[in-house]
């Protein structure tokens, strides 16, 4: 469960199954809420402000441009996503709504593997 950007969660080696840990998302929201999370899950994410903490450079125009990168990046994901809906082949009521939620579940769980995950990659390491 995220409330407030904490996750919170029980010790997958007490499920039957540890990928029961994997988060299900329920996408009964309208498309405009979805979009929006799944934008700023995106902008969050990038890539390249992990990179300036790194190396420690705050300056203003390297975060400007980091900034910058971030909503293209944010961008490209919905454009791709809303051209991906208008496949005629989905027989479903509200394509959009299935991508978004499809892809914010994906997103989750970019950001949040390494939190979901640690003791597999230390279990299979021995």
């Amino acid at each position: 469960m995220i409330i407030a950007d904490n996750l919170f969660y029980a010790d997958p080696s007490t499920f039957n199954d540890p990928f029961d840990a994997r988060p299900s998302l329920n996408t009964n929201l309208p498309a405009t809420d979805l979009e929006r999370a799944l934008r700023q899950l995106v902008e969050r994410r990038a890539e390249m402000k992990a990179a300036a903490k790194i190396i420690r450079y705050k300056g203003p125009k390297t975060l400007d441009h980091i900034e910058r990168l971030s909503r293209l990046q944010a961008d490209r994901v919905i454009s791709e996503i809303s051209y991906n809906a208008t496949d005629p082949r989905y027989e479903i009521d509200d394509p959009l709504q299935f991508l978004l939620g499809n892809y914010l579940e994906k997103e989750l769980l970019l950001q949040y593997d390494r939190a979901l995950y640690p003791w597999l990659s230390a279990r299979h390491a021995r």
